[in-house]
Formats: C-alpha cells, structure tokens, sequence
C-alpha cells in the first residue's frame, strides 16, 4: 500500500507511511522528521486555516458587501449547507486586513507572502493582501489541508 501511494502521490516513503498512517488513526512514533529534500510547509497550512477562519467570518458580517455576496450565492442556488460545506467566506474591503489579522496571529511576514495571500506593496515597504471584496474558495489537497484559495 505504501509503495502505491508513493508512486501514486509522487511521494517518498516516509511521507506516504505518514499519509496512511492519518488516514487510518494509527500514531507512527521514531519515523525521521527531517529530509534534506522535503520542504516543511505546516507554517503555511496554517496560515491558510487562519484565513479560512478569517473570510468565513468576514461572510458573515452584516454589510453591503456581504448582501450582495449573499444574494450572487443564492441565485447560483448555494445553500447555507454548501457554503458551511465547503468553507465559502470574504475576503474583506481594506488592503490589509487579512495581513493584519495573520501579523497578530504571529505569522511571519514572508510566510504570508508565501502563502500567496499577501503582495509586496508597489510602492514603500509592507504588504496587501491579494484578495479584497471576494467570494472566497479554500482549494484542498488529498489530505484535507487548505493549499491555497481561488475567488470570484
């Protein structure tokens, strides 16, 4: 199972026994945590947990912006359960509210940056957020975890 996975996933060993080992709630203790290949990115994972929190708050905030995103989703014919579903939220209407609320969260940040949720600003030093006034759709890899977003 775990050479399939491996090939499968394109990944190594140690990172397809750890995948299995999740899936079927099994601790795996003494497995090596460091590969000089592979890139540690649960900074970055949780980042993007933080601002899944953040934009499904931010829909749920009672404003213009958020009645009109509202009424788009209920012409599509989104349901309340689809949208809680699938973690639908807003991305709010200042240029860094979503950076400022990851800065107080105590996220470095590069790894904002890295996360592709901030910009570095065109002019000055600082950062923005990438997305503003937003629908917002979490992208999930095969293990659940938020990559990334896409909006619209």
């Amino acid at each position: 199972m775990i050479k399939f996975v491996e090939d499968y996933e394109g990944l190594s060993f140690i990172e397809a026994a750890k995948i299995l080992a999740t899936k079927a709630n099994i601790k795996l203790d003494n497995l090596p945590t460091h590969q000089s290949s592979a890139k540690d990115y649960s900074v970055l994972y949780q980042i993007n947990e933080q601002a899944v929190q953040f934009y499904v708050a931010k829909l749920q905030e009672k404003n213009p912006v958020t009645e009109k995103v509202l009424a788009y989703l209920a012409k599509r014919k989104v349901s309340l359960d689809s949208q809680n579903k699938w973690s639908l939220g807003l991305a709010g209407e200042t240029w860094d509210e979503l950076y400022l609320y990851l800065q107080s969260k105590g996220f470095k940040d590069q790894d904002i940056f890295q996360a592709g949720l901030s910009l570095q600003k065109k002019s000055g030093s600082g950062f923005v957020d990438r997305f503003r006034k937003r629908l917002m759709f979490p992208l999930l890899d095969n293990m659940g975890k938020v990559v990334g977003f896409t909006s619209r």
